[in-house]
């Protein structure tokens, strides 16, 4: 190395890094660093570099005249025949995944095969066995006893593109393990697609193949198998199994009852808790909603548990039943913990499609008045975030309101009331040190709701006469007579109220309200 430069090939050094042997990277660094002619090392490897990154190149899988040209040197090479264009140009790269060995493998298939199609056939069912062994193999039993073969399984089991997201629901991990796992898989399994607004993660036709041989000998595999199952259903879709055991629990505790007996809720509980169910029935959402239902009505309650339950559920797109979910929301709101969970269920409910108007709007009002008494907690230490919550709370009041009206139901007047003194404590807040924004949040309420803005505009006329125009700056003045002025000449959409009289009453309180400044 002293008399002459050298290109050093060290040819697919992963046979030797898979099974733990050193390369001898080390040794060549040292001996190329003290020669006096300067040397190359050229490495293949099939997974990203874990050093000199920036000094890799990716070769990916064959394409354009690369792809071309290869499949005229195999034909020629094995004396196969010319194969058809659509065969070529679609179908080998499907079942090749582009990979040189394949390709060059299926081509020699040909001849004994009776032609492409045969061939095709052949490398399917299981000649092509020893071939993806050989592909797949070494980097298979080279991963990590992690989530890496499970998560391989699910794509396979899945059989379609996948989000980040839904792998968490079905492997049941959080965000660093899901992401480790990726990659560690991701340069010799995954097939990706990013060109969307999220990330997809698949697996091509020959490694889903190769999943498919060896996924049943995984540890984890049963517990994935029943989630990918469970995942795939619609949410009323239950296993005779389950639908047995859901039947026999409600026997105990039946839906329609507000309240079980002690002796009741012990039985139906030790049913929905017995360590000998199987996989199928604890995986599937239908149970898990009627376990976190029976766990919920219980004198003392695990909230970690209900919770599990529920979110899993709702994460496997089954709808549980309205009383379940009202079982919850009674647990969470016993707990005098008013937060996020409360949240998660009355979205469930309103979005759902199984559910009543009449609960819908139910869940409407209870949200409204969970908004308020979270914003009440967080006007001291997060002012802003308390009048956005404070904001929703009118909208969602409003909302009710209008069903309410217009369905003749007696929560009306309850629903006024919640939205008139929502709104009351709202605009308090803002005239204290933002009067013109009472006027542009008239407006901007009109644009967002669904309801009706009746009780709203009572609270604006009191707070409009309230306003300490004496007191005010001369820019302040200023400011509150462009805002009104601005929301007169936008006008007042009728369909937004529910009294007719109520528009002419704003209109001509604004321009009396001008004329005073």
């Amino acid at each position: 190395m002293d008399h002459f430069s050298y290109l050093i090939v060290l040819d697919d050094v992963d046979t030797l890094t898979t099974k733990g042997v050193d390369p001898g990277a080390d040794f060549l660094f040292r001996a190329l660093s003290r020669a006096k002619k300067r040397s190359k090392v050229l490495y293949t490897i099939r997974n990203a570099p874990s050093q000199s990154i920036h000094n890799s190149i990716e070769v990916p899988g064959l394409i354009g005249r690369d792809y071309d040209e290869f499949v005229n040197e195999c034909i020629a090479k094995f004396n196969a025949p010319e194969p058809s264009q659509e065969f070529r140009e679609s179908r080998l790269p499907l079942l090749s995944e582009r990979r040189p060995l394949v390709i060059e493998s299926i081509i020699a298939l040909s001849r004994t095969a009776g032609g492409y199609s045969g061939a095709d056939r052949l490398f399917t069912q299981n000649i092509g066995d020893d071939v993806r062994d050989y592909v797949f193999s070494r980097e298979w039993d080279a991963l990590p006893n992690g989530l890496e073969r499970p998560l391989l399984a699910a794509l396979a089991d899945l059989n379609r593109p996948t989000s980040f997201d839904d792998l968490k629901i079905v492997l049941r991990a959080g965000d660093s393990a899901i992401r480790d796992s990726i990659a560690a898989v991701r340069e010799m399994f995954l097939t990706i697609d990013d060109a969307g607004e999220s990330t997809l993660f698949s697996l091509a036709g020959l490694t889903r193949s190769f999943v498919n041989s060896k996924k049943e000998s995984l540890k984890l595999y049963p517990a994935v198998k029943e989630r990918v199952r469970a995942f795939k259903r619609t949410a009323k879709i239950a296993s005779p199994e389950v639908a047995r055991l859901v039947a026999t629990v409600r026997r105990y505790v039946p839906l329609r009852l507000s309240s079980h007996s002690s002796s009741d809720l012990r039985i139906a509980l030790n049913l929905v808790r017995d360590p000998k169910l199987k996989l199928s029935v604890t995986e599937d959402p239908v149970f898990r909603a009627l376990k976190g239902y029976v766990e919920a009505s219980q004198t003392r309650v695990d909230l970690s548990e209900v919770r599990e339950d529920f979110h899993y559920a709702l994460q496997m797109k089954h709808e549980p039943e309205f009383e379940e979910l009202t079982a919850w929301f009674d647990a969470e709101k016993s707990s005098n913990v008013v937060g996020e969970h409360l949240f998660s269920i009355m979205d469930a409910v309103t979005s759902g499609r199984r559910y009543s108007e009449d609960q819908k709007i139910g869940m409407v009002s209870r949200k409204a008045t969970t908004a308020y008494h979270i914003a009440q907690q967080k006007l001291e230490s997060s002012p802003d975030e308390a009048l956005a919550l404070m904001r929703l709370s009118i909208l969602l009041h409003t909302k009710a309101f209008k069903h309410n009206a217009l369905n003749g139901s007696p929560m009306t007047n309850i629903s006024e009331k919640y939205a008139l003194n929502t709104a009351d404590q709202y605009f308090r807040i803002i005239s204290s040190y933002r009067p013109w924004e009472l006027f542009s949040e008239m407006k901007s309420l009109q644009n967002d709701t669904e309801g009706y803005l009746d009780p709203v505009a009572e609270a604006l006329f009191a707070h409009i006469e309230r306003l300490p125009l004496a007191t005010l700056a001369k820019p302040e003045k200023s400011r509150i007579k462009n805002q009104a002025r601005d929301t007169l000449s936008s006008g007042f959409r009728k369909e937004k109220w529910l009294d007719t009289t109520l528009t002419p009453r704003l209109e001509d309180q604004l321009k009396s309200f001008i004329n005073r400044l």
